[in-house]
């Protein structure tokens, strides 16, 4: 039985990377999911509020910001007219090389859209993620099930989040690397590498740092609460595994679901 559990022992690791790389790959998932909703909500939930108008030069590629017109109403209900326009166009128009361009911008999401679209998100990133680690827990926690009855290892009902731990390990380091950003012994972009790195949490991570893009803009309580990023893989792990080790299928359970109503 020793010699099962130094491999058990080995194998933590093992599995441990695997899932590391497992979480490289949700990761480029929940990001392109995030665009595309993004992107979604923007054309759905948005409007054109107006433009700016630049000169930019053909040759040198030198621009100048002239004005901004917005889509707004005036004081009888009615739309405003962009009068620059003309005006600057009559002043450029004899320029050589120089032209006029419109560039428009778009109204922010709603309140309402904006937190509906970060829980969405949220909520997908963490379906994408534990499904990614839930295949490789579950069939481990299944194959212990049979060596314990074989009497190959011994039971550990926590195996499960002892291997979270280790996928943690990188995740702490970058963490580690926040701190010293917020103390400015690093760089202040820690954070951006941060986000990165827990992009499965980005809209918790977003609110918890209140959009912050630099390390030092964050509050000390926004930076230590962070540190709770790190019960996510050891939880999830730990409910893979544990549902692996008592052989509950969630793909038979939601088949079986499908097939009763189905039936029914």
């Amino acid at each position: 039985m020793e010699d099962f559990e130094a491999q058990k022992r080995r194998d933590n690791w093992k599995i441990a990377g695997g899932c590391i790389l497992r979480n490289i790959a949700a990761t480029i998932m929940c990001f392109v999911m995030f665009a595309s909703i993004y992107i979604i909500a923007m054309y759905l939930g948005t409007s054109q509020a107006g433009y700016v108008v630049m000169a930019v030069n053909e040759d040198t590629a030198e621009t100048k910001m002239l004005y901004d017109f917005k889509f707004e109403t005036d004081e009888n209900g009615e739309q405003k007219v962009d009068t620059l326009y003309e005006q600057y166009e009559a002043e450029y128009k004899d320029m050589v090389h120089w032209k006029l361009v419109k560039h428009p911008y778009q109204t922010d999401l709603s309140r309402p859209a904006d937190l509906t679209v970060a829980i969405l998100t949220q909520v997908l990133a963490f379906l994408i993620v534990f499904s990614m680690l839930y295949v490789k827990l579950w069939d481990r926690g299944d194959s212990d099930r049979n060596l314990v009855q074989f009497d190959r290892i011994r039971m550990d009902r926590f195996r499960g989040a002892k291997i979270g731990l280790l996928v943690d390990l990188p995740y702490a380091a970058i963490w580690l690397l926040l701190l010293l950003g917020k103390l400015e012994f690093l760089p202040r972009q820690m954070l951006v590498l941060f986000n990165l790195a827990n992009f499965h949490l980005f809209s918790i991570v977003n609110a918890v740092t209140d959009g912050a893009t630099m390390a030092t803009e964050v509050s000390w309580v926004g930076v230590l609460s962070l540190i709770l990023t790190l019960v996510v893989f050891p939880v999830m792990c730990q409910i893979s595994y544990t549902l692996g080790y008592r052989r509950i299928s969630i793909k038979e359970r939601l088949l079986y679901k499908r097939q009763a109503g189905g039936n029914s």
